[in-house]
């Protein structure tokens, strides 16, 4: 590979990666979400998995509610994944969670994820909306920068992103 062939690859990736921490800064998120398989997955199977898991708890968070705008039912999320040291995939991932439903989130979102994934587990944090957490958490989410598949959750879908405007290549 040439020098140029590698540093238009290597722009191309850190294009990739700006695109995602845009992305993810713009849901306003409220949450830092780690999805840990703690077995073998395909990108496909993972992100049926997650898709699975974002029905269910939206369906828990919100059936009994039918006051509540369709905004405030949006339960945004968007991941990059990344492998562990023993191979195992896992998403990190920032959500954008309705304040009224927070309690009701924490509360039934790992059980859904262990029923979903039994041998998995989610990690869930705060996020404060100041730009320095909000920073870390998406160079964090991005550290291993050579994945283009990103997830994006059912309530993000249709936005510029992920019509493909922007770089990355997101499941539908």
């Amino acid at each position: 590979m040439s020098q140029s062939t590698f540093t238009r690859a290597k722009d191309n990736i850190s294009d990739l990666r700006r695109a995602f921490i845009e992305m993810a800064k713009g849901i306003n998120p409220t949450h830092f979400l780690t999805f840990n398989f703690y077995n073998y997955y395909s990108m496909e199977q993972a992100q049926k998995r997650m898709d699975e898991w974002n029905r269910q708890v939206h369906r828990r968070l919100f059936k009994t509610h039918p006051s509540v705008t369709p905004d405030e039912k949006a339960l945004v999320m968007v991941g990059y994944p990344e492998y562990t040291k023993r191979d195992h995939l896992h998403y990190h991932c920032v959500a954008r969670v309705n304040p009224s439903r927070e309690d009701w989130f924490l509360r039934i979102a790992p059980e859904r994820w262990n029923k979903i994934v039994r041998t998995g587990d989610l990690h869930i944090e705060p996020i404060r909306n100041t730009e320095v957490d909000l920073e870390a958490a998406t160079v964090y989410m991005t550290k291993s920068s050579s994945f283009t598949e990103w997830y994006i959750s059912s309530d993000y879908r249709g936005t510029a992103f992920a019509a493909g405007e922007h770089a990355g290549n997101t499941r539908h």
